[in-house]
């Protein structure tokens, strides 16, 4: 909640000071690997932070018993991606990426009938990230290859379900697609003097909300997706 958005505020304000850092640092070698025409595929692991914003039922509308209210917040997951890269020209490069995460979904249910009773249960909820992304490489040939863009993505939701007391209450979450955009900041730092390998290290930003469908409730996810992986390149000219 609270304590992982001002994380993910932290993180994000570090990477770009790291960003800032390697710029300077990226000057000192220049392999090969990075003209026009070259291609670079990354593999990564990555965190998804959000907002932990959360969706509430709100207060009854009767008095009857037993009385019902629940809420669903969308936490901090983790997951795995992929991406492609053609180097357009030595500065421009145009890439294509998927990241399949899954974030915890935190239900919690409170019922009111002779006393409160309280309920909790976690669920993953299945959070596929389909990107095309503008990058704009701030030290092309350098053994510290930063770049940074803008991002378009499909954030494809899916549903999740949580039952409580052996079924007596269901709560289903079915969630719509999404259009988000967003921001990119990478380096890939060579390994060994051919250039063709490389550690991908990227911070991206996405301004996203995930609506419940066919109607009007929505939480904002946001997600932040820090990812640490290898790069392979080939083809250039």
């Amino acid at each position: 909640m609270k304590q992982s958005y001002h994380s993910a505020r932290w993180l994000s304000a570090a990477c770009l000071i790291v960003g800032l850092i390697l710029c300077p640092l990226a000057v000192t070698a220049a392999p090969a690997g990075q003209d026009a025409g070259t291609w670079t595929v990354r593999g990564f692991g990555a965190w998804v932070g959000t907002t932990g914003d959360a969706l509430r039922s709100g207060p009854p509308i009767d008095n009857f018993a037993p009385v019902v209210e629940f809420s669903l917040t969308l936490d901090d997951g983790t997951g795995a991606g992929l991406a492609l890269e053609y180097r357009a020209t030595r500065r421009l490069g145009i890439e294509a990426l998927a990241v399949l995460a899954d974030l915890d979904a935190d239900f919690r249910l409170r019922v009111f009938d002779q006393g409160v009773s309280v309920s909790q249960e976690t669920r993953d909820l299945s959070t596929d990230i389909l990107g095309l992304g503008l990058n704009l490489h701030l030290t092309p040939q350098r053994r510290i290859d930063v770049y940074a863009g803008p991002l378009v993505a499909l954030v494809r939701y899916g549903d999740v379900t949580a039952d409580f007391a052996g079924g007596e209450f269901i709560i289903l979450a079915d969630f719509e697609d999404d259009t988000a955009f967003g921001v990119t900041l990478g380096a890939d730092i060579a390994l060994g003097s051919s250039g063709r390998w490389a550690c991908s290290l990227a911070l991206r930003r996405l301004w996203s909300s995930a609506k419940v469908a066919d109607s009007i409730f929505e939480v904002d996810v946001d997600p932040l997706i820090a990812s640490a992986g290898l790069a392979y390149r080939w083809g250039g000219r």
